[in-house]
């Protein structure tokens, strides 16, 4: 999971309980800023538009839909909006979605953001449609289904590469497993910055600016300690009077750096040992039978790893790394 880690995990949780929060809270202030401003004037051309839009005018339509949904007077926008479906307009067509998400109605907005993606290829109904099925908001009645969401947010970007809200919430589902593209991940975070939405603006740049400070406390690692910091292994090795340089934390070493190191989650894993490993050799070292501890490490993980990676299969010798780092932090960081 690149430099996150479990930290990783966590902000992916938090950006899935609060991402549609946010949204929705935002998409309200930019609601009410609008309608402060533009209640005047739609005021003064409100009968004008109503013939208009009795008449046919899709522009007068548009506008009637919009302004109603924005002073929240949803039975009216609907109605308006409707008039635009008809004649599968792309901006009515969202609105109806916009409405029904607003009052709580999953299952229509899904019905409407649906079709005008079908019938429009609409980015901006597949964002809103991805959220939904992200359901942040644990309604009973729409199950979160992150693959559909992270499909419709690919479909808007395949529309728009660059799509602010649509990398956003593909950022938020990369994030809820435990391996992803952390090069993509960055790029996401990147353009959802240019976002108008407050919430995932000021999210994108705290998901980056945590990555980079992990980042920067892994390099630190790796300088500190200077192409070795096989700490668990060393210890291990020393307790059986080897040396530094031994054929065993040579082959561990060149499994580090120049296999793990390239895998999706290897800079993770590597930056985690950094962190716990020293703490397990200390932890293990104030023990009376530190030695009969080493000996079982070795026994139960590390030479079943070196032989795995004699034979090339490094996959393997990785699921047990992971395992070994997972239950001696379980057993002596408490």
């Amino acid at each position: 999971m690149g430099f996150l880690g479990d930290l990783g995990k966590e902000l992916g949780k938090a950006a899935l309980k609060g991402a549609v929060e946010g949204l929705q809270k935002s998409m309200d202030q930019r609601n009410a800023q609008q309608r402060q401003a533009d209640s005047m004037q739609f005021a003064a051309n409100e009968q004008a538009l109503q013939q208009a839009g009795e008449s046919g005018d899709l522009g007068a339509i548009e506008e009637l839909a919009s302004s109603y949904f924005l002073q929240m007077d949803y039975s009216r926008a609907d109605y308006w909006a409707r008039k635009g479906a008809r004649v599968n307009d792309s901006s009515c067509m969202w609105l109806l979605g916009e409405i029904a998400f607003a009052q709580g109605n999953f299952f229509e907005a899904d019905q409407w953001f649906s079709r005008n993606i079908s019938v429009n290829a609409d980015v901006d109904s597949a964002s809103e449609l991805g959220f939904l099925y992200l359901n942040i908001q644990d309604n009973p009645n729409q199950p979160k289904d992150i693959e559909k969401a992270a499909n419709l947010f690919q479909f808007a970007l395949r529309q728009n590469n660059s799509h602010p809200e649509a990398s956003y919430g593909l950022a938020v589902c990369m994030l809820q497993y435990e391996n992803f593209d952390e090069s993509l991940l960055k790029q996401l975070l990147q353009n959802a910055t240019w976002s108008e939405n407050a919430a995932i603006k000021d999210d994108a740049r705290q998901f980056l600016q945590t990555m980079a400070d992990n980042e920067r406390a892994a390099t630190t690692n790796n300088q500190q300690n200077n192409g070795g910091g096989c700490f668990i292994t060393t210890a291990v090795c020393g307790s059986f009077g080897k040396a530094d340089d031994c054929y065993e934390l040579t082959a561990f070493r060149n499994f580090r750096d120049s296999w793990l190191v390239h895998q999706a989650d290897g800079k993770n894993l590597i930056a985690e040992y950094y962190e716990l490993a020293p703490k397990i050799v200390e932890k293990i070292n104030s023990l009376a039978d530190s030695t009969e501890v080493y000996k079982n490490i070795w026994r139960d993980y590390l030479s079943a790893c070196l032989k795995f990676i004699e034979k090339g299969e490094n996959l393997q010798c990785k699921k047990i790394y992971i395992d070994m780092v997972d239950t001696l932090k379980k057993n002596f960081l408490k």
